[in-house]
């Protein structure tokens, strides 16, 4: 045990902040919020390890702290609370491979080279959701870096990252954070995090993170600071659900909760120059317009006021977007009727046969929001199977069939009204089942004709969707629908005279569908480049699954 010293009260230097700091000046502050331990001690390699070597000080408030002068080096390190309890650091910036804090003193800041960068408008984003852990062997933020120009090049213009917070190297997608302010080790440095998101704002694409402020992992220091009953950040509250997985739930109600929240969004605002945040299940954090999510959000836009905010609240509630201000929401009924219209059947409490609902899912003030920007409109999810998987093996359906419907839901999606999001692979067909291990893309598919087919097209809708306003507008009328048929007509117009006309076949035959244009002359299908001299309605047939795209000529 080590030697226990009566701890000097005393004020802390300026600008301490719970973690490890290079001052810059030769010096380290080392802190640690734990309100009522009775001693502290930071053990490292700079001391041997030392149990009594260094005692800190503490606040008032329980800041603990101390000020060392330390060679320019990396130390590793960890806090000895009450001679006994050997924790990790809560706020460390930094990992060793193994998990281990660490400090780097006299290091240069890493050089930006995104000061030309300005954020695309949210109703503007073509989002792609990724994991690095699966995305592109070594499977790094450096290994993404060079995939920046196929981003780019497809026409993404945002990436939404799974969480990157340290989770220790365990097997999975991160959704249980152990460490807040330090990027997963597993897949690099620091640097080159920073590196990743530098290089894709120069690309012109916008870095968005996938953060869980529901709950911590189960190893995570302030679970074993302080019995969970009596903890300064967990608990249960009146606005949020019990946590449904079972990790110690952080209650956003309690001071100690809000403090760390904010200065983990702070970090990683001016630090790493993200560009928003994704909550994850913020069923979980509730809100009441003055905590949680409200608390959340109201804290981001204080630091950066045009961040990208999007909610995932499932069961879906549209009105977290307009009671805190967020720049949208997963629209997840939307994934669910496009699964059933695409898998020709049911799909949970949704059916192709249920035609009168289409419209609602185009509809945002009938979805419950107030405008169709806030709608995050996708067909695949780290969270759902893969289409391609499903039609092929919960339907029966040949490759061929599976590819088209792939195809024919890329239409949908990228024509109606929202923001539309992709999971990495969906636009060459990725038919992996889903799991939480490891779960690599299979590139060489851009190899196959089918797979560089479907990218392609992708590729085309993204394209329209950029170059055509009229799809990124409030503006939508469904001239056709048939319930018997499967099929669906709209267009989309905005107010400086663009116009698109999207006509979709869900029906595995062959059908000739009634397309009303909705003004006379030259339109041309950008998915085929077949064109139309239209004065009036006009009869087209249409392949099995299939969607087709007009523009004005």
């Amino acid at each position: 045990m080590a030697h226990q010293t009566s701890p000097s009260v005393e004020a802390a230097p300026d600008g301490l902040v719970p973690g490890a700091i290079d001052r810059g000046d030769g010096t380290v502050t080392f802190g640690l919020y734990a309100l009522g331990k009775q001693s502290i001690h930071v053990v490292g390699d700079f001391n041997d390890w030392q149990r009594d070597a260094d005692p800190l000080n503490v606040t008032e408030d329980g800041l603990w702290w101390i000020v060392k002068q330390l060679e320019p080096g990396t130390y590793h390190y960890k806090f000895l609370v009450d001679g006994e309890l050997e924790i990790v650091d809560p706020c460390a910036r930094r990992l060793s491979f193994d998990a281990t804090p660490l400090i780097v003193v006299g290091a240069e800041p890493y050089a930006w080279g995104d000061s030309g960068w300005d954020r695309p408008p949210f109703n503007d984003l073509v989002i792609y959701e990724l994991h690095i852990g699966d995305f592109s062997a070594p499977y790094t933020y450096r290994s993404v870096i060079e995939k920046l120009p196929y981003l780019r090049d497809l026409g993404v213009n945002a990436l939404e990252l799974l969480p990157v917070f340290g989770f220790g190297g365990k097997p999975g997608w991160g959704y249980d954070p152990r460490f807040f302010f330090a990027p997963e080790q597993s897949y690099g440095s620091p640097e080159d995090l920073k590196a990743l998101i530098d290089q894709a704002h120069q690309h012109g694409i916008a870095v968005i993170l996938d953060v869980v402020f529901a709950h911590t992992s189960r190893d995570h220091p302030f679970n074993m600071l302080y019995p969970y009953g009596q903890s300064p950040w967990y608990g249960d509250n009146d606005m949020s659900e019990p946590n449904r997985f079972g990790f110690p739930k952080l209650d956003h109600t309690r001071p100690a909760t809000k403090d760390f929240v904010r200065d983990v969004q702070n970090y990683w605002i001016n630090e790493y120059h993200i560009d928003g945040f994704r909550y994850d299940y913020t069923l979980g954090i509730g809100y009441n317009m003055e905590h949680g999510v409200s608390y959340l959000a109201h804290a981001a836009r204080q630091t950066m006021p045009n961040l990208y905010l999007i909610a995932e609240q499932s069961p879906e509630k549209p009105e977290i977007v307009r009671d805190n201000s967020l720049s949208g929401a997963w629209h997840v009924r939307f994934s669910y009727m496009a699964r059933a219209l695409l898998r020709q059947g049911q799909y949970l409490d949704w059916s192709w046969d249920n035609a009168d609902l289409w419209p609602t899912l185009l509809d945002a003030q009938r979805e419950g929001y107030e405008h169709p920007a806030q709608m995050v409109n996708y067909l695949e999810s780290h969270d759902e199977p893969r289409i391609v998987y499903e039609v092929l093996t919960v339907e029966g359906m040949t490759e061929e069939a599976a590819r088209y419907k792939s195809a024919l839901g890329a239409t949908l999606l990228l024509t109606t009204p929202g923001v539309p999001l992709l999971l990495h692979g969906q636009e060459w067909g990725e038919q992996t089942e889903k799991h939480a291990g490891h779960n690599p893309l299979h590139w060489e598919a851009l190899d196959t004709d089918a797979g560089l087919g479907l990218k392609t097209h992708y590729q085309t809708l993204i394209g329209t969707r950029r170059d055509h306003p009229a799809l990124r507008s409030a503006n939508i009328a469904v001239d056709h629908l048939s319930a018997e048929h499967k099929t669906l007509v709209f267009h989309r117009w905005d107010e400086g005279g663009d116009e698109v006309v999207a006509a979709l076949n869900f029906s595995p035959a062959e059908q000739q569908i009634e397309v009303a244009f909705p003004s006379a002359g030259r339109w041309r299908d950008v998915i085929s480049g077949e064109e139309v001299e239209a004065d009036g309605p006009c009869q087209l047939g249409f392949g099995a699954s299939q969607g087709r795209v007009f523009v004005r000529v």
